[in-house]
């Protein structure tokens, strides 16, 4: 397996029963440490692994890093970010013997610990696609001639035209690889007609090719701070299969048929062409859904961010046409699709659903030293909830079409129910807190989260942040695996579901593109459609099962043992893309607060001895605030009930022989005092000098200069004694260190008061 770690000089390997050795014998020194070499060791950034000896044979030493290591008996490797695989770990050795791969950089860099995520998870890059793959792509015209792409004459026979229809996509403001864009129209008899166009990926890879095969190794996008480590060439992902504005585009699309407010009367499904007429962010289509509940149309908004050139907002001609940008038109239409949206989301979650957000962090990066300038949790607006829910609505409706054509062939997305010991948890601490959680389902879980939140947003906080450890992850799966009663989403409160949204960006959506192709093949049509369904069945049935497996045949439907290997393989890599976005939000964090330390308000969620666990709302995550060790301070700790609860509180109180005449012994410059003196006073005193307890001149300053530029702090530093109780608010100063021997990692100071501290 792959891994990252730091390399640098060793001494000579011990075996396990004691005793030097050296890892060579001389005979064969020569050869294993060509130009002096010394051994070398690998000290793994992970602290669950061992160091591991390093193989120096020049096969596996690559050149890059033997330079680095005859510089200075090896210490031009100190620092040093590599990676490196594990090639053997005998039971006659204690440590594991590795193989180096390549050298990333200075560990500490954002660009060196960004590769180190890369290759720790081994993600593809770009320019990683294999000559079979790109060689699949289709033809397109040269730039330089100003012709483009164009849908080929057989598509536009065998789809239904869309053109005609208007068509806009809401996405993030940076996003390139639009896959989901969305039309409604309301007719005169109230009926609300809403379409959801998803970028026919599948037309350009067909199944079995070799970009398939390349797309399912990938099986995801990895989205990082600073790039895209995408799934398709950029050929697919950001021109052909992209939604772009005024452009006509392959989609594969669903439409409704529904009420006003989104009950659904029939569905279509079916293989489209679109001209999207614009595409927007989720910034201006909320200023448009804020202005219309206002009582204003939103057109404003839409044209202030039309004529932005630097914006996001990028639309096609305005000729007229029925499909073409019309502000006025756009504007309409994100008013119906918000309306129906809204009144489905409450209708979801009086049915059972739970919304358990997990923060991201986003960050203003400065484009000269693309090094983060600027961090704040990312805010989830109701025009992100929009978009959610026409995804949601389609991807229900598509698990439930193709899991009917194949029961045992199809390829959904279950969530299995809470771990019931963490949930608990979730509920002992409740109980101990006076809070009002119902853990029983997930309704009663959600609507006991809600009143939570109006009667008190910081326990509120800390209840929704405990009440996402106990979930579980939600996975794909082939339907032949497993029974029906658990094929269903516990959070989303849905029997059927699967991803049909994304498939720029996801496998599975693309197998399930596949599936859905079959099953229209084979006479599946919608609900509300002509044909009767049969009896059990939600969907017509085809007439027989001969047509089912020709359809699956001709569209490259894996068997249902090979379709669990995809996905298994796909859950795999998905969390490995998670493991590295997160990790690369956290790098950016660390080296934000690096560079510039906050002062932030924390929500106590656990206190111990040792540590306390601290939910920051500023960047939606938690922190642990070291309280083992501090000097100054004893920490006595309040235990709760009952053999398995949590502590009650803590109690910090002041315990140190300093005083303020050691104080004044260790800042006395005058020769009155002796050089020892003043030595054992700085260091009787080092934390006890300033305003704050246990802070250093740096840290004073950082607090200092949040408040010259907010006025206050953002909670009161607390006075000591002081009792810290979960669901308490506490200022916490943030910072961050890089060591060599481990990943970046965020620090918290809590800000205490120096009862010694008196004004100048």
């Amino acid at each position: 397996g792959g891994g990252k770690g730091r390399g640098g000089a060793g001494d000579p390997t011990r075996n396990p029963k004691g005793g030097a050795s050296t890892p060579a014998s001389r005979k064969g020194k020569e050869e294993r440490y060509p130009n002096n070499i010394p051994p070398l060791r690998l000290y793994p950034t992970d602290p669950k692994l061992p160091w591991m000896i390093v193989d120096m044979s020049p096969s596996h030493l690559p050149a890059s890093i033997a330079a680095l290591a005859v510089e200075n008996g090896g210490a031009g490797l100190k620092g040093i970010l590599v990676s490196a695989r594990v090639c053997k770990w005998s039971t006659s050795y204690v440590w594991p013997h590795c193989q180096l791969r390549e050298s990333l950089g200075m560990a500490g860099e954002l660009e060196t610990e960004t590769a180190a995520l890369v290759a720790e998870n081994n993600i593809l890059a770009v320019e990683d696609f294999t000559d079979a793959a790109l060689a699949c792509l289709p033809a397109v015209p040269p730039k330089e001639s100003g012709l483009t792409w164009e849908v080929p004459d057989a598509e536009r026979a065998a789809r239904r035209d869309f053109t005609s229809v208007r068509v806009a996509s809401i996405d993030p403001p940076t996003a390139r690889d639009l896959d989901d864009a969305l039309h409604a129209e309301l007719r005169p008899d109230g009926t609300l007609v809403v379409g959801v166009h998803i970028a026919d990926v599948s037309h350009f890879i067909p199944a079995g090719s070799a970009l398939d095969k390349e797309a399912q190794q990938r099986a995801t996008s990895t989205y990082l701070v600073q790039r895209v480590m995408p799934m398709l060439p950029r050929l697919l992902c950001e021109d052909l299969c992209s939604l772009n504005p005024g452009v006509e585009r392959l989609t594969f699309s669903v439409e409704w048929e529904m009420t006003s407010d989104g009950v659904v009367k029939s569905e279509w499904f079916g293989r489209g062409i679109i001209k999207s007429c614009a595409k927007l962010d989720y910034g201006v289509a909320q200023r448009v859904i804020e202005a219309r509940k206002e009582g204003r149309t939103g057109v404003d908004e839409l044209l202030e961010a039309v004529n932005d050139p630097s914006g996001p907002v990028k639309v096609g001609p305005e000729d007229g046409g029925p499909g073409s940008w019309d502000p006025s038109a756009v504007a309409g239409t994100i008013g119906l699709l918000n309306t129906a949206a809204r009144a489905m989301r409450r209708r979801r979650f009086e049915g059972g659903a739970v919304r358990l957000d997990q923060s991201k962090v986003s960050f203003e990066i400065d484009p000269d030293t693309g090094n983060p300038r600027g961090a704040s949790a990312y805010v989830i607006r109701e025009s992100n909830k929009l978009v959610e829910e026409w995804m949601l609505l389609a991807n229900n409706a598509v698990a439930t079409f193709i899991a009917d054509a194949y029961p045992d062939q199809a390829m959904l997305r279950c969530h299995p129910e809470p771990n019931e010991r963490k949930m608990g948890e979730l509920e002992q601490f409740s109980r101990e807190q006076g809070i009002d959680i119902d853990a029983s389902s997930s309704r009663g879980l959600h609507l006991s989260l809600q009143r939570l939140k109006e009667q008190s947003t910081d326990a509120y906080e800390v209840a929704q942040l405990m009440a996402t450890l106990p979930m579980q992850h939600a996975r794909y799966f082939c339907t032949g695996f497993q029974d029906e009663d658990s094929w269903g989403h516990y959070a989303l409160a849905m029997d059927r579901y699967t991803h049909f949204t994304s498939p720029i960006r996801r496998y599975p959506d693309v197998v399930v593109h596949r599936l859905l192709a079959a099953a229209l093949e084979a006479g599946f049509r919608g609900r509300g459609n002509d044909a009767p369904a049969a009896k059990g069945r939600k969907h017509p049935r085809a007439p027989n099962q001969a047509d089912i497996n020709a359809a699956a045949k001709k569209f490259g439907i894996p068997k249902s043992d090979k379709l669990q290997a995809i996905a298994d393989h796909c859950n795999e890599r998905r969390l490995a893309a998670k493991n590295c976005q997160d990790g690369s939000m956290h790098a950016y964090l660390c080296a934000f607060l690096r560079a510039s330390p906050q002062c932030v308000m924390g929500i106590v969620r656990s206190v111990g001895r040792k540590y306390l666990c601290v939910f920051v709302p500023a960047y939606g995550m938690e922190v642990r605030v070291q309280m083992d060790g501090a000097r100054h301070v004893s920490v006595t700790q309040e235990d709760g009930r009952g053999p398995n609860a949590a502590p009650v509180s803590v109690t910090v109180e002041w315990a140190s022989d300093a005083d303020s005449g050691t104080i004044a012994t260790a800042t006395d410059g005058s020769k009155s005092t002796s050089k020892a003196d003043r030595k054992k006073a700085m260091r009787d005193t080092r934390g006890v000098r300033g305003r704050l307890l246990n802070s250093t001149e740096e840290e004073e300053g950082a607090v200092q200069e949040y408040i010259n530029g907010h006025g206050v702090l953002p909670a009161p530093a607390r006075e000591i004694p002081a009792t810290i109780r979960p669901v308490q608010r506490v200022c916490l100063l943030l910072g961050a260190r890089f060591r060599e021997r481990a990943k970046p990692e965020v620090t918290a100071l809590l800000l205490l008061k120096n009862p010694l501290w008196t004004e100048a």
